[in-house]
């Protein structure tokens, strides 16, 4: 049998199940046992969640300003703090840093700057109500466009209960 809990609720779900048959031998002698007025039923339960939901809460950078060329032990660092809204278990599929000249414009800046390495033991999950921080090394091109840059984080996951994927942008 296959069950699928469609409301929203939440919650523990437990299963009462009627079977009903006929005496093979007596096809008018029926037989029915029903587990929610069996007292010897062993039952197992099922934990109905709220699915995963990612959300960017913050991006953070070390430094207010930046110079062309800033590179190597001078990177800047970039911290970004997601949460899981949900009850059930994100795992994370991808994770983006992306510069934009301005938010209203939305023009990436491809050529200025770039990760060059994300620090060692970020998660790859997120538990339901949890959040969890990423660290990102960036570099400055020689030749970066000058002015006001604004940091867009892009996280996307699954779902570790259904593989529905939850994914958020935030700057």
């Amino acid at each position: 049998y296959t069950v699928t809990q469609t409301g929203d609720s939440t919650g523990t779900l437990q299963i009462y199940v009627t079977l009903t048959g006929y005496d093979v031998y007596d096809t008018t002698r029926r037989l029915t046992r029903s587990t929610l007025t069996d007292d010897t039923t062993t039952y197992d339960t099922v934990l109905v969640q709220t699915k995963a939901n990612l959300s960017v809460i913050h991006v953070n950078t070390a430094l207010d300003s930046v110079s062309r060329g800033q590179s190597g032990k001078d990177s800047a660092t970039v911290t970004v703090e997601v949460r899981n809204t949900g009850e059930a278990e994100a795992t994370i599929t991808t994770d983006t840093l992306t510069f934009l000249k301005s938010a209203s414009s939305g023009a990436a800046l491809t050529d200025s700057f770039f990760v060059i390495r994300k620090s060692s033991g970020q998660p790859s999950k997120i538990a339901g109500g949890a959040s969890e921080t990423w660290t990102y090394v960036v570099s400055v091109n020689d030749s970066a466009t000058t002015g006001t840059t604004v940091i867009e984080a892009t996280f996307s996951g699954t779902d570790t209960n259904s593989g529905l994927t939850t994914t958020d942008t935030r700057a």
